[in-house]
């Protein structure tokens, strides 16, 4: 049984000041943060080697296969307890609303997390990434080995917002056998519809 939406703002704002004491331990704050991108990183190398098969055969079931893979990384963000900036600007402004947390506070966390996701992500990537798509040392920018041009950025704010919905939907129902489901279904829900063509 959901608990009453108002219960549910309380606690999120209380969770916001357990956010806000957590960060002024900050190393320990960054290296949790770092893993949440770690855990992305890992839940996307999952998703592109199973669906990257079906999108190359043009397989109708590429986006389906994708948005059961996006449910890796907010179980593995939620059960580790990890830091994701994502969850964090659902959290830190509902704080900030009911006094439980300052600008400076909410700020701080912000950049914690997102500076900790980002390089959780990059040293997941250089671990990942083959050795022959690094320059070798000593090599010149003008090399004759073609590079490979890197992909067009994308964003998509409903990932985002299934990270989000996750997140608060596993404060539903306590539990980790209902934190799994909840993250989930959310991942299978949201992703497939904001996905990129």
């Amino acid at each position: 049984m959901p608990i009453p939406i108002p219960e549910a703002l309380e606690e999120t704002a209380a969770l916001a000041r357990t956010k806000a004491a957590q960060v002024r331990r900050l190393p320990g704050y960054l290296l949790s943060s770092a893993m949440a991108g770690a855990y992305v990183g890992v839940a996307v190398v999952l998703l592109v080697s199973v669906a990257g098969p079906l999108a190359a055969s043009g397989s109708a079931a590429t986006k389906l296969a994708q948005g059961a893979v996006f449910g890796v990384a907010l179980t593995l963000v939620v059960f580790a307890g990890a830091e994701l900036f994502t969850g964090n600007v659902m959290f830190m402004p509902q704080g900030l609303h009911y006094g439980t947390v300052r600008r400076a506070e909410l700020a701080a966390v912000w950049v914690a997390s997102l500076g900790g996701n980002f390089a959780g992500s990059i040293a997941f990537a250089a671990l990942v990434t083959p050795e022959e798509r690094w320059p070798a040392t000593g090599s010149s920018p003008r090399s004759s080995r073609p590079r490979t041009p890197p992909p067009a950025p994308s964003c998509s704010g409903g990932r985002c917002c299934a990270t989000c919905w996750s997140a608060w939907r596993c404060g539903w129902r306590p539990g980790p056998e209902a934190t799994e489901r909840n993250s989930s279904w959310c991942g299978g829900r949201c992703w497939p519809s904001s996905a990129p063509d």
